[in-house]
């Protein structure tokens, strides 16, 4: 990756790093748990710590870590989203069920009205693409709520389902195409996240871990999956899937593509894609592991090159091109049923 232009973050068991170009970086020197991680505006990255405090990482590498959030419990999402008027919102949900609002990127936080659940459960927050004044509520405990001008209410948008959501995802250009994952399998929506069914083929023994979107003009999604007990032969399906219908079907890349030869006791924990800086139209797609490796994988049959291995086991990665300066308000208009 040397040269290229995409800086990648990532939220490990002891603090956040950052790796360009062949160097890697400790961003600040709290040395605890990341918990949730999103892109601001102008190429800055947020970034909440187990302890519920946030750290603000500014495109030339130096951070500020911001008073802790109202209340004692860590913060699982983070979404910054245009606000009404002027300026950005930066919304985060806890552990415990609140929902909390920024106006000023996280300097302060203040209690936001949430949708009253029958018990105190986790609350995650999912952006809408194109949309930017608009965000998901996915509460664990069933059911899920839109507010399609922030700030403002959440109203509710889908009902508790068998299974409770444990992420969802958005495809980037067919704006009623959803995926999802549940603590069992893969779920499926076909109309803008109103309604949910589970995907076939999806093995009935594999739980899946992370999901993620592609980017470019035919989008894949890409599914992580938990390993199965046995260490894999090089000739079985490795954890991660991938699929180029939307999520109608998923398909496995083998072990020896994505772990070559070495230690295979480790866990594939997350994955990001981002562009090839010598062929803009290819993708690549960047793997983390438990053992503190980032991987990177062209999706060809070529195994996966390993970019780095001196990372506390890593959590999840954030993929944010160099010199960026992303505004929510400048996303185009992007319509759920």
């Amino acid at each position: 990756m040397t040269g290229s232009p995409t800086t990648i973050f990532l939220a490990t068991s002891a603090g956040l790093f950052r790796y360009q170009g062949g160097t890697i970086a400790l961003l600040g020197a709290e040395q605890e748990p990341i918990t949730a991680l999103a892109p601001l505006p102008g190429g800055r990255v947020a970034a909440a710590t187990r302890g519920g405090s946030l750290l603000r990482a500014e495109p030339d590498g130096s951070v500020t870590r911001l008073p802790p959030a109202p209340g004692d419990e860590p913060l699982l999402s983070l979404v910054c989203v245009a606000r009404a008027g002027r300026g950005v919102l930066l919304l985060a949900s806890t552990a415990g069920g609140r929902l909390l609002e920024s106006a000023d990127l996280g300097e302060t936080f203040h209690r936001a009205a949430a949708p009253a659940l029958a018990r105190p459960a986790p609350l995650r927050l999912v952006g809408v693409p194109g949309r930017p004044r608009s965000a998901l509520l996915v509460a664990e405990s069933g059911g899920g709520w839109l507010a399609s001008e922030l700030p403002g209410p959440f109203e509710p948008w889908f009902g508790a389902l068998e299974a409770p959501i444990l992420q969802l995802v958005a495809h980037p250009v067919e704006i009623e195409l959803w995926l999802a994952r549940t603590a069992s399998g893969v779920v499926r929506s076909t109309d803008g996240a109103r309604s949910f069914r589970p995907v076939s083929g999806w093995p009935a023994d594999l739980r899946p871990r992370r999901l993620h979107f592609g980017g470019g003009p035919t989008p894949r999604a890409f599914a992580l999956a938990h390993p199965r007990r046995d260490p894999p032969d090089p000739s079985d399906p490795s954890p991660l899937w991938q699929s180029s219908d939307g999520g109608l079907s998923f398909h496995p890349i083998l072990s020896r593509v994505i772990d070559p030869p070495r230690d295979p006791s480790g866990e594939l924990t997350s994955l990001a894609t981002h562009r090839d800086f010598r062929d803009r139209n290819a993708e690549l797609v960047l793997l983390a592991t438990d053992r503190g490796e980032l991987l990177e994988w062209s999706g060809a049959d070529r195994p996966a090159a390993l970019l780095a291995g001196d990372f506390p086991p890593i959590e999840s990665i954030l993929a944010v091109p160099s010199r960026s300066n992303v505004d929510p308000s400048t996303s185009g208009v992007f319509l759920l049923p």
